[in-house]
């Protein structure tokens, strides 16, 4: 009660993808953004949301990390709390962000708490268009 889901970014045409994978190729960060040449990721399809949760003024709930930071600290959090990286409490609302997309049928990723999917790549390329303009 009080809070509220904050959608940072959801359907992402290929124009954009392309230039996201511009912006970091070269660099560790390319392995958080998928590459357009191989098709993309599920954000292209319309089919994955990054997401956060927010108190009643809007504020963001602390998660250990913004959404999209590219980096270890963003993986699901287990060890990250016994080393530290992030709080008991970060980690709460992670877990209650999990709980709540997962109710809701979305799937989590490893390496970012906010990304959640609908269904896998392979069902995507089976039964929906990319966005691509």
């Amino acid at each position: 009660p009080g809070h509220r889901l904050l959608i940072k970014d959801a359907a992402r045409p290929m124009s954009v993808q392309r230039r996201m994978f511009r912006a970091v190729s070269g660099t560790h960060k390319a392995n958080y953004v998928a590459n357009p040449a191989r098709g993309g990721g599920l954000h292209n399809y319309g089919l994955a949301v990054d997401i956060t949760i927010v108190d009643q003024e809007g504020r963001e709930l602390p998660m250990g990390t913004p959404v999209d930071h590219l980096g270890p600290e963003a993986n699901i959090e287990e060890a990250l709390v016994r080393r530290g990286v992030i709080s008991e409490t970060e980690r709460q609302n992670r877990l209650l962000l999990r709980r709540v997309m997962t109710s809701a049928g979305f799937h989590t990723i490893r390496t970012e708490w906010w990304h959640f999917d609908l269904v896998n790549k392979a069902k995507a390329r089976a039964s929906f268009r990319r966005l691509d303009f």
